[in-house]
């Protein structure tokens, strides 16, 4: 739910012209960022074994780090900037569902040596 709400806080600014409709979707934006920090920890805890926890982080930081720099290296409009951040939060929420769905069918999404993600020590 709190990729739906900051999905809907980063669309309506897209199409509002109204500062304080901005100003009061940034603080629900806020709001969710505050929310999402300390629940991915504990799920990202859960699923991703310790001993590859860092190289999963690092690996999956070089996509975020291009999507930053596309951005920021095109001039884009403040619709167009605000409808990819508002769709990107969209497919994260889809993403998540399906994990919980996985999770609460009684799939394992990590199970034995963690051989479902294929995060083996020894084969990153």
């Amino acid at each position: 739910t709190t990729f739906v709400v900051s999905a809907g806080a980063l669309a309506l600014p897209a199409v509002s012209t109204s500062v304080s409709i901005n100003f009061m979707c940034f603080l629900v934006f806020e709001t969710c960022v505050g929310i999402y920090f300390p629940a991915m920890g504990m799920l990202k805890s859960q699923l991703v074994p310790e001993e590859v926890r860092a190289t999963v982080y690092n690996i999956f930081r070089v996509p975020l780090n291009l999507i930053v720099l596309a951005v920021l290296l095109n001039k884009l409009s403040q619709f167009v900037a605000f409808c990819i951040c508002a769709t990107m939060l969209a497919l994260a929420a889809l993403a998540l569902l399906n994990l919980s769905r996985m999770r609460a069918k009684g799939d394992s999404v990590r199970s034995g040596k963690d051989k479902d993600l294929g995060l083996n020590p020894s084969s990153l």
